[in-house]
């Protein structure tokens, strides 16, 4: 069997990621929500927590290409 997962990468993404990961739960089968938060300065990273199953923050802004 075959495992979904979703990753979701955020920069200052606080006034809308939990309505997204919500929405990811809400409508779409998936085995594992994973959020890769590339070191916001808001609170991005404590609100995906709610919704994410893991929840990966780096340090600092790496880009895209991290």
């Amino acid at each position: 069997m075959k495992k979904v997962s979703v990753i979701i990468p955020a920069y200052n993404e606080a006034e809308a990621i939990g309505v997204t990961l919500r929405a990811i739960r809400e409508r779409f089968f998936c085995d594992e929500l994973i959020v890769v938060d590339d070191g916001s300065e808001d609170e991005t990273a404590t609100l995906a927590k709610k919704w994410a199953d893991t929840v990966i923050s780096h340090p600092y802004n790496l880009g895209k290409g991290a």
